[in-house]
This record gives structure tokens, sequence and C-alpha cells, in this order.
């Protein structure tokens, strides 16, 4: 999972890059191993990008050289790697120089089954298009997809828009993109509407992101999503170009993980609620399911499970007590792509207030269970520091299946729900129960918040995938 976040000035004299660093830092959330930009004045494509969080990336200095350039457009993406090694190869954006200047791509999602698609892309371009892979620098999605489309548009008289179209009819997967060329920003979609994309416009410029809190401040009308399948372009002048509806698949594939983890709290992107809402009704439902009557309090994980816990808490009328302080300088160890570094992140995430323990019976809240890395240790310092009971309360369904669609959670093997049942990982991380939420309540909270479950993409829980592998 990424961020991808950019501007189109519609004045001339319109200073962006200062709007873009605030936009785009809205969204660090969705990836702090590396971020970059690539931006265009309208007649040249420049780019900037390397490890590390944007502040990090974005120096002074590297904003007072690209403001030299005096940018009409810029767009830019966060990123973490869901699979292979970290690599300088994989920063984002990906650009190539062509007959008709540079193109980049940036984009937040990802391409199943990479390996197999490449190797049919060589062999459909008769060896035009190769790639040379090592051990340290395998090819990314990005990369693949814009590649893809050059050759494409090569092979279509230079029509960047066919070229697209044909990429979005013959490559499966769940990915919102952006490609620029020195005089426009082309905005598009997967068919399924797997990953979230927002436009909003202010009097002075077009925004687009992955989540809407990337908007706020900018004095921006209301966002509107553009459609599955959908291909929209962005003119360096400050106008809207083309927009064709290219496919749109039946049923959708809306990613559940954006409502209940990943998104910001205060963002909305597949409901009519935020997703600060849609948690909270999540707790809700698992306090009329799994009530715990006899618990003293209730407790969470910061800052993931908080909304869910407020909605437990409130349903059941018990008091909310926050008795884990977050470390703020340890980012979500979820997606830190490093397995040995994630674990030991973990443990020394959160720190205990223990004089809140002794002798209660609590119910922690957290939104899910995937590796199973931090609920146990959670547990042990609860009992450790005098809890009488520790229930864990777990505000989705477990999870059983990886996910091919740009979450790090990529093989089964990881996922302790896939191999243990409930009572076998509560008696592992040693709580004295354990409770899940039904798969059916997560679908009537989706139901109550404006959509149709039927276009949601939760394989994560049920190993039904709606988008295909191949």
């Amino acid at each position: 999972m990424c961020a991808i976040f950019g501007i189109v000035a519609k004045k001339s004299n319109l200073e962006i890059v200062d709007l873009f660093i605030k936009g785009f830092s809205r969204l660090q959330h969705r990836g702090y191993e590396s971020a970059g930009a690539i931006y265009s004045n309208g007649n040249y494509v420049w780019t900037h990008k390397d490890f590390g969080t944007i502040a990090q990336v974005f120096t002074p200095e590297a904003i007072a050289e690209i403001k030299k350039h005096k940018p009409k457009m810029i767009i830019g993406q966060t990123h973490y790697s869901t699979s292979g090694n970290k690599s300088r190869r994989n920063i984002p954006p990906q650009w190539m120089d062509t007959l008709l200047g540079r193109f980049g791509l940036i984009h937040n999602g990802n391409i199943p089954n990479l390996d197999n698609k490449k190797i049919k892309l060589e062999q459909e371009s008769n060896g035009d298009v190769r790639f040379e892979d090592d051990a340290e620098e395998v090819m990314n999605d990005t990369e693949f997809m814009l590649r893809n489309i050059v050759w494409l548009s090569d092979q279509n008289n230079h029509n960047i828009f066919e070229s697209i179209t044909k990429f979005i009819d013959s490559v499966a997967g769940g990915y919102s993109a952006a490609l620029i060329s020195k005089d426009s920003v082309i905005l598009f979609r997967d068919s399924w509407g797997n990953r979230p994309l927002f436009i909003a416009e202010s009097d002075d410029a077009i925004f687009f992101a992955s989540e809407t809190c990337a908007f706020e401040g900018f004095g921006a009308g209301n966002s509107w999503s553009l459609g599955p399948g959908y291909i929209l372009e962005l003119k360096a002048s400050g106008n809207y170009g083309n927009i064709y509806a290219v496919k749109k698949s039946e049923p959708l594939a809306h990613c559940v993980f954006e409502n209940i983890y990943f998104a910001r709290p205060d963002s909305h992107t597949f409901t009519n609620v935020s997703e600060k809402i849609f948690r909270f009704k999540l707790g809700q439902k698992l306090s009329i399911w799994a009530p715990v009557l006899k618990a003293d309090f209730i407790t969470y994980l910061p800052n993931s499970g908080q909304p869910a816990a407020e909605g437990y808490a409130y349903q059941l009328k018990k008091p909310l007590i926050a008795v884990y302080v977050k470390d703020p300088h340890i980012q979500r160890t979820f997606i830190h792509p490093d397995p040995e570094e994630r674990k030991k992140l973990a443990e020394i995430k959160y720190s205990l207030i223990k004089e809140l323990v002794p002798g209660q019976r609590i119910v922690l809240i957290d939104d899910t269970i995937v590796r199973g890395t931090t609920i146990g240790t959670r547990v042990r310092e609860l009992f450790e520091a005098g809890a009488l009971e520790v229930h864990v309360r777990i505000s989705a369904p477990p999870v059983i299946s990886p996910c091919y669609y740009g979450i790090n959670m990529p093989t089964k093997e990881e996922l302790i729900a896939s191999k243990k049942n409930s009572k076998q990982i509560c008696e592992e991380i040693g709580a004295t129960s354990l409770e899940y939420l039904p798969l059916q309540l997560l679908h009537d909270v989706i139901q109550e918040a404006g959509s149709s479950p039927v276009n949601f993409c939760d394989a994560c829980f049920t190993g039904d995938y709606g988008i295909s592998l191949e």
C-alpha cells in the first residue's frame, strides 16, 4: 500500500510546491520506506526521490531546487515494499525517456503474478521490452506498468489514452495511478475500484489524492471519486482534458482494509461515512456480539484500535481508559518491510501505564490480528502488571488469506488465523478470551454506511479473490 498525491496549477504564478508538501505529508501514514515526486513546467519533466520519509526526502534544499523549475504540475508517492527487496530501483516515481519526452508514473496498489506478466510482455513485444533483474534489483510493478503503457503507446500511434485503455483491459490488478508528461497528468484506476482515488478543486488548482484528508486547508470544494476503469486528463494549463470510461467490472472489489485499518480516521474512502465513524460502528457491533459485562474498563492498542474501542465502550456503557502510550517516533510496524526489524519495533513501540492495571478486568480492543507479533506481548504485559482478566476483542474477522493487491501480508504462513482457530490463538496469546467480529456484522456496517458489501474485496477474511490473480 502506498499513497499518491498531486497538484495541477490553474494560475501560471501559483507556487504549488509548498502546497504539494502540505497535502502529501498528510498521507505519510501509507508508506515510510521512500518518497518521491515528478514534476513539469510544461516543457520539461524532472524527478526527485530517495529513501526516507517525506520530510527526510524533501529537505529545504530539495524544495528550493524544485521551485527553481517553476512547476505547473507535481505528483508524488510515498512507498513501502509489499514484495521483493528494498532497493533504489523500487523508489517511486518510475520514469522513462521516449521520443515524445519523459513520462513518469506513480501508483497505489499492486499487480499480482508479476513475474508471469513480465514474461508475457517480453514475448508479446518480441523482445522490444526486456526486464533485467538481479538478486538486489528486482523489477517492481510500477516499472512494469510504465514500460507496458509506453510500449502499447508505440504500437498505437503514440496514443497514450489508447495504450492506457488497453492496459486496463488486459492487466488485472488493484491500482490507482497517475502518468505525467511535460504537458499533462493522466489519472486512471483499475476496473474493480480496488484502490481509492479522489479529486478536488479550488480556485487555484486541481488536486488528487489517495485519501480525502489530503485536501484539508486548500479551500477545495467537495471531493469526488474517479470511477473504476476511468481515465481522466489534467492539462498543464489547469483545465480538465479528456475523460474515458474504459471498463467497469461487476461486482467491484473495494479494499475493505482501507476502511478497517489503513486510511486515516478523518478520511472517506469507499462509504458515505468517515473511517472514524466506520470503525466506531465496528466497535458497537462487536460489543453487541461479544460483550464482557463484568469488565472494569475498555482499552485499546493505539492508534488503530481506538475508534472501535470507543464504539465498544459507548455501546457497553463502560469506561474507556488508555493504558498504552505509543512512541510517536515509531511508525506503523505492520507495513515495515523487514520481518526481524518489524518484530523488534512492535515489542518496543508501546509503553504501559502500569498503575491503571492491578486488580482490573480489562477488554483490549484492536482492529486485526495479522501475524500475532504484537498482541501476545501486550496481553502478557497486562497480566504481569496485575490484571485479573484480559479479554481480547478484534473489530474485524480473522485474517486467513494473503493479500495480492498491495497490503503487506504476502504469505499464508505469516497469518496466525490461517493455521489456528480462535481458541488456539487465545491460548497462544494468553488471553482470558478472544472474539472476532463476524464477517456478516462487517457487511452490516458497510451496508449501514451506504455501500453494498458485494462491491468490497474481503479476500483476506474469506480467501475469495474477486480480482483475477492471473
